[in-house]
């Protein structure tokens, strides 16, 4: 298990904040830039209700994680995911919510066991996919 930032170090997020102005306040679950999690709609979508496709901005936030994972090809995994979905058979919108619930329930994960982003069981989920993650399975 790694160390918890300290108040005054760096935030291990990647924003260049300290760590107690930046995730410490979010309830100190630190996220990896890897995760491709935008910081402004980050703490939003945890407060706000909205009006999202699905009635929230968490919905609309977790979409946008998608895109820009996909986009930016970090990490790469998530548009290998994508490409392979489609490729077998899903809509590009139905491999998007797919991954979408690996990003949601990694989240949760994150924000219920105050743990730092897991890539590794983040890839092993998306590689799982169309399979669901954990929890989640119908």
């Amino acid at each position: 298990m790694r160390r918890r930032a300290g108040r005054n170090e760096p935030c291990p997020c990647g924003s260049g904040k300290k760590y107690k102005k930046c995730c410490l306040r979010r309830g100190g679950a630190a996220v990896s830039p890897a995760a491709g999690f935008p910081e402004a709609s980050y703490p939003a979508a945890a407060t706000d209700p909205g009006e999202g496709e699905d009635g929230s901005l968490a919905g609309e936030a977790i979409r946008e994680v998608v895109d820009r994972q996909i986009r930016g090809n970090d990490p790469p995994e998530t548009r290998e995911t994508f490409e392979r979905l489609v490729g077998e058979g899903h809509t590009e919108e139905e491999a998007r919510e797919l991954i979408a619930l690996v990003v949601a329930a990694e989240i949760f994960a994150i924000m219920k066991t105050e743990r730092e982003f897991d890539r590794s069981g983040f890839v092993a989920a998306l590689r799982r996919l169309p399979a669901l993650p954990e929890g989640l399975e119908e």
